[in-house]
């Protein structure tokens, strides 16, 4: 417990100042948050986002923008993230359905996300430089204190879970490198969180070519053994790209097929 301690005032802090920025900031002052809490809001009434032609009017955008979102400007029309994938979303909808459509709430479940990564960039930091804690300490709070860093994972967006996905990736792959007995396994898993990363944001495809760089670094001369790597790796991913074809896809470019068509395959 003692020796966890800095993390565990370090989460304290982040945690302290994140609420304050979520129940403090005004409604929409962060960016694209009217078109992310529309994208909840949809899931909510049981309807499937879909992008139209329309949805980024840019000009309505500026006038709410410019009227410092004024009542008389509704944010329902603000629909231009609809062509996200669905995963941050999916998570939301229930704190959304029973918070009674709260924005502060979605805030706090970003926040929550956030601790993940500053939780997980500590740890990066302990595996790579084990004897210098201080870089591990240094490491957690300038990721948990930035400001701007901290704002946006206190605001309603699919950054912070697109973080944590990419932190956990990094984590695992420093880990794989040193623990090569359990490589397999570990390979499972970080295909399966770059498969949860293709669901969550576009951000985390650039681990898909870091990956195969570090696959290529530890298998290059050794090629049968390489081939059973990029296996372990890439069947997890290939199954969330391939499983059912069409059942993926939708949640992919912003469920076109099943809500244009009304079935999962067009």
């Amino acid at each position: 417990m003692r020796k966890n301690a800095p993390l565990l005032l370090i989460l304290a802090g982040y945690l302290f100042l994140g609420s304050l920025f979520a129940r403090q900031t005004p409604a929409w002052q962060s960016p694209d948050e009217p078109a992310h809490y529309n994208y909840v809001r949809q899931l909510a009434d049981g309807r499937l986002p879909v992008m139209e032609v329309g949805d980024y009017d840019e000009a309505y955008r500026n006038e709410v923008i410019g009227s410092h979102f004024a009542p008389e400007y509704p944010i329902m029309p603000i629909t231009y993230e609809d062509w996200q994938p669905p995963l941050y979303y999916l998570l939301q909808t229930p704190g959304f359905l029973l918070s009674g459509g709260s924005l502060t709430a979605m805030r706090l479940l970003s926040l929550l996300l956030g601790a993940g990564v500053v939780a997980l960039a500590y740890a990066a930091a302990r595996l790579l430089l084990p004897q210098q804690e201080w870089v591990a300490w240094s490491t957690a709070v300038l990721v948990a204190f930035l400001p701007q860093h901290l704002s946006m994972m206190a605001s309603a967006n699919n950054d912070a879970l697109a973080e944590l996905l990419i932190a956990a990736l990094l984590l695992l792959l420093l880990r794989w490198s040193q623990q090569p007995t359990h490589a397999t396994r570990l390979l499972w898993v970080m295909g399966l969180l770059l498969g949860l990363g293709f669901l969550t944001k576009a951000t985390v495809y650039l681990m898909a070519p870091v990956m195969a760089v570090a696959l290529l670094w530890q298998g290059w001369g050794r090629w049968a053994e390489l081939v059973k790597m990029a296996y372990a790796c890439l069947c997890p991913p290939s199954c969330w790209a391939h499983c059912g074809g069409d059942v993926i896809w939708p949640f992919m470019v912003g469920w076109t097929s099943w809500a244009r068509h009304g079935t999962m395959w067009s």
